[in-house]
């Protein structure tokens, strides 16, 4: 999973630009994982768009 299953958040939560960067700073997780999935959770994908550059979920995925 990219986002372990003890690591609660709620992707309904209204949350800034700076907080789920720092939500992910603080997990060492990528901002564009936590972006995308609130993106899905509220099926509204224009939410966090500039926090998922093109390219960025992969990398993630290329260690």
């Amino acid at each position: 999973a990219l986002v372990p299953k003890d690591l609660h958040f709620d992707p309904q939560a209204r949350l800034s630009q700076s907080e789920v960067r720092m939500f992910a700073k603080k997990h060492e997780l990528n901002p564009a994982i936590i972006a995308g999935k609130i993106q899905f959770a509220r099926k509204n994908y224009s939410v966090f768009r500039n926090l998922l550059g093109r390219g960025k979920v992969k990398e993630c995925f290329m260690e």
